[in-house]
């Protein structure tokens, strides 16, 4: 109604001048009783409009409806309306007209009109630009109310088009696209019945399938286009009567970067290497491709930055070299020259050694004089630097890590090598159980720099004062509580490190996650609740957390179980496994790890704490091996987001993994990963196993030891 009003108080002057004429006034329209036409003087007084002489109770479309017309063009025939009762036809009544959607060039003549004698009144339709069902309302005020419908046709044809959801793709896939396509006027109104269809100009593809051999107003014109699987540009278009649209075109990419000569080549830092490396651009076949496809040559930085280096089009054997100088950086080590198809995804990485000078010095750059837990991780690897007599820093130098005193350990990897910066991290040092000063000796074996130490200081454990509060929510089975409590043991014992107490005066959540809660919360507080989720055999647990405390930990969690699995779970994977699993995602583990920046790499699926990354290290290590320590640990299965918040499988049987079994218990990698949550955390009472997932290949499968590892025979493979 307020296009309405609007349009009213718009032309007031003019609308009660014509109603003057006509011998009618609407009362109220502009807050008097009478009017009088502005041009010219009182000719004699006209009663003011009461109102309908009987209360409406239908409103009735006598003509007008269901017309057919063009756009911007009035309907042939005005809109007739009768207002009325069971006595028949009712005077003074005021209908308004009202288009049910507005289009700004569609309008009707008259929007409110008063009945006269015979109950009815009549007004105009012009549509707008926009064909298709249009709807007119009619309402009487504080009554019956009625819809007229017209059938807008659309304008002469102006357009073909057509369309597909993508422009680039990699030659030699089995991949088809889908074109859409159909005829409209110069308003964009779908027209049909024109002959319709599809043809190729070049690139010597298919269609599989195509639809529509008439355009259509309701449904689009289609087709499977399959591109050539060797040209570079594919070119198709859409016909419909005497319209042709604009051309789809589909961009063949390169598949497969071949190197053809330049790699693995030898030269000074700071130099040029001696050959031109040269790639041959293919498609997924492995078809070599033509002329024409661009290849662009990038230089990996130091910090692994792509730095653009020259753009070449390939010949007509699909092969591209490097016309200008590719010379390697000042430091020593590996440079990497990537090659990169146009959809970036056909890539091939050149190496080229910087012949390194000597090295000279060792440097700590950080972690010495850490302080730690007797028999724990330390919170933070320790890093050093190898240098040349320049001071610059080497890559790819050998570093050796042995333990001098203080009864600790580190596995070293006889594989660990600097970074392109020359830098190191110790894989790890578990210190031994003496108080006071321990000492790390790092050297590079066979190379001239004398070793250096690295320090760190042994401190007592504290006594564990953290609590995990337990509540059930709701109905539950007595049979679960001594199970729960037994689940919730482990966690107390590993994390030790109490809480600031936390008073709190909570309402019930609205989404259910916890009740209504008055008192002080010493730790954490876990309710547990058992409810129907889904039904046997799908999902059998959750967790989340509710409330966080200011330093990001969680401070309110809820563990919901599902009542129809408890049975077969206890006597399959264990109850007390499983609930134990759901206390790790209430203490924060996966739930909390947006508290600490830069923890999760989310794209690559890595768990980066470095005290986690330590005990990693330590689960992967085997004699002798050539692995190299890693910074990280490997989160889910790689493609799911939701396994972000679980160890990979290659760490199983921890109790963070996706797979929960009886043997699950807490290893030395989830302690790692709550003290890097920031838990005080006494990792002695963890567990350690082989993990061949990470790299070592251990005979037999992992068994659960406090302190140490030893592979397991095969009856005893985790189920």
């Amino acid at each position: 109604m307020r296009g309405v009003l609007d349009s009213d108080l718009g032309g007031a002057t003019g609308r009660l001048s014509s109603w003057v004429a006509a011998g009618v006034i609407v009362a109220g329209a502009v807050g008097c009783t009478t009017q009088y036409p502005t041009d010219q003087a009182p000719r004699r007084p006209v009663a003011v409009n009461a109102g309908p002489s009987r209360p409406p109770t239908r409103v009735r479309v006598v003509a007008g409806d269901q017309q057919r017309g063009p756009i911007l063009v009035p309907l042939p025939a005005p809109i007739v309306v009768e207002v009325g009762d069971d006595q028949g036809p009712i005077s003074g009544a005021t209908v308004t007209f009202e288009l049910l959607v507005a289009v700004d060039d569609e309008n009707v003549s008259d929007t409110v009109v008063v009945t006269g004698a015979d109950g009815r009144v009549a007004t105009t339709w012009q549509p707008g630009h926009l064909a298709g069902s249009r709807q007119l309302g009619v309402s009487v005020q504080d009554g019956p109310s009625a819809l007229v419908t017209a059938f807008i046709d659309p304008g002469p044809a102006s357009r073909a088009f057509a369309a597909t959801e993508s422009a680039r793709f990699l030659l030699g896939t089995a991949n088809y696209f889908a074109i859409v396509a159909g005829l409209e006027d110069a308003y964009g109104n779908r027209i049909g019945g024109m002959p319709a269809r599809f043809a190729i100009d070049s690139g010597g593809g298919t269609f599989l399938e195509t639809g529509g051999d008439t355009t259509s107003r309701t449904a689009v014109n289609y087709a499977y286009w399959s591109p050539g699987p060797l040209i570079r540009r594919n070119v198709a278009h859409f016909e419909a009567g005497a319209f042709r649209s604009e051309p789809v075109v589909l961009v063949g990419a390169v598949g497969i970067i071949a190197p053809v000569s330049g790699d693995s080549q030898r030269a000074r830092p700071g130099a040029q290497v001696p050959e031109r490396p040269t790639v041959q651009a293919k498609n997924l076949a492995g078809t070599p491709l033509g002329a024409g496809f661009p290849i662009q040559f990038n230089v990996i930085g130091e910090l692994g930055g792509i730095l653009p280096l020259e753009t070449v089009v390939t010949d007509p054997t699909g092969r591209a070299a490097l016309s200008v100088p590719w010379v390697l950086r000042p430091g020593a080590g590996d440079n990497r020259l990537l090659v990169t198809g146009e959809l970036e995804e056909a890539t091939y990485t050149f190496h080229a050694e910087a012949v390194p000078p000597k090295p000279e010095r060792i440097v700590v750059l950080t972690g010495n004089g850490s302080v730690g837990t007797v028999g724990n991780f330390l919170a933070a690897r320790q890093e050093v630097v190898v240098l040349d007599s320049a001071g610059q820093p080497l890559a790819d130098q050998p570093i050796l890590s042995e333990v001098l005193d203080g009864g600790g350990i580190t596995r070293s990897f006889p594989a660990h090598r600097t970074d392109s910066l020359g830098r190191a991290k110790i894989a790890n040092w578990r210190l031994g159980p003496r108080l006071g000063p321990q000492r790390l000796r790092i050297s590079t074996p066979g190379l001239p720099p004398q070793p250096i130490i690295l320090s760190a200081v042994a401190v007592s454990a504290v006594s564990s004062e953290f609590a995990i509060e337990t509540k059930f929510q709701g109905v539950f089975p007595v049979w679960v509580t001594p199970i729960l409590a037994k689940a919730v043991e482990p966690w107390e014992r590993i994390v030790v490190g109490d809480l600031p107490d936390v008073a709190v005066d909570l309402p019930a959540d609205a989404g259910g996650c916890f009740p209504a809660i008055h008192g002080t919360i010493d730790d954490v507080l876990i309710f547990v609740r058992v409810v129907t989720l889904d039904g046997p055999g799908k999902d059998i647990a959750d967790a989340r957390v509710c409330r966080f405390r200011s330093n990001g930990l969680p401070l309110i969690s809820q563990i919901t179980l599902d009542h129809d699995d408890l049975v077969a779970v206890d006597q399959s994977a264990g109850l007390a496994a499983v609930i134990g699993h759901m206390i790790g995602h209430s203490l924060g583990f996966g739930t909390a790890w947006n508290a600490r920046s830069n923890l999760v790499d989310t794209l690559r699926f890595r768990f980066l704490g470095p005290s986690a990354a330590q005990a990693g290290n330590w689960l992967r290590w085997s004699p002798g091996s050539e692995l190299v320590p890693l910074d990280w640990v490997p989160l889910g299965n790689g493609f799911d987001l939701a396994s972000l918040i679980h160890w990979s499988p290659s760490l199983n049987p921890d109790i963070m993994s996706a797979t929960v079994s009886r043997l699950s218990g807490i290893s030395i990698a989830t302690a790692g990963a709550l003290r890097d949550l920031g838990y005080q955390v006494d990792d002695r009472s963890a567990v350690t196993f082989f993990a061949p997932g990470l790299g070592s290949s251990p005979i037999g499968t992992p068994t659960w030891r406090p302190d140490g590892w030893r592979s397991a025979p095969a009856e005893r493979r985790p189920q």
